[in-house]
């Protein structure tokens, strides 16, 4: 078994990564799940190098979507800009699986229902 911490626990957004993979490793864990939250604050080659040092796994990295990354939205600049924050995601070297079976990453688009506003006539 192994144990794990996701990046929102402690730090939002997340950056440093050595310094986060080291405590997540002197409190015991071997994973480490990233939540990019704001992309500014992503190094690639720091996480990547922070993973080679510590043994940090990363078997998942998860999105922070929102409006602006709405892969579904009617806006083509969100759309646009959920589209470019999953392609941003694929940098960051995702570690191997631990057992043999294969393993598979889907993007879900959810998309809000719009209110439906009621006129409420009291007599």
């Amino acid at each position: 078994m192994k144990f794990g911490m996701v990046s929102l626990a402690w730090q939002s957004p997340f950056s440093d990564a050595l310094g986060q993979f080291k405590l997540a490793k002197k409190y015991g864990c071997d994973i480490y799940e990233i939540v990019p939250e704001d992309w500014s604050t992503i190094d690639v080659d720091a996480i990547n190098a922070a993973k080679a040092e510590t043994g940090i796994e990363t078997p998942t990295i998860t999105g922070a979507f929102g409006d602006t990354r709405d892969m579904s939205s009617d806006n083509p600049e969100y759309r646009k800009g959920g589209i470019q924050y999953v392609k941003d995601l694929s940098l960051i070297h995702i570690s191997e699986p631990t057992r043999q079976a294969e393993i598979s990453y889907a993007v879900f688009c959810l998309k809000k229902k719009k209110k439906k506003y009621t006129k409420n006539y009291s007599t």
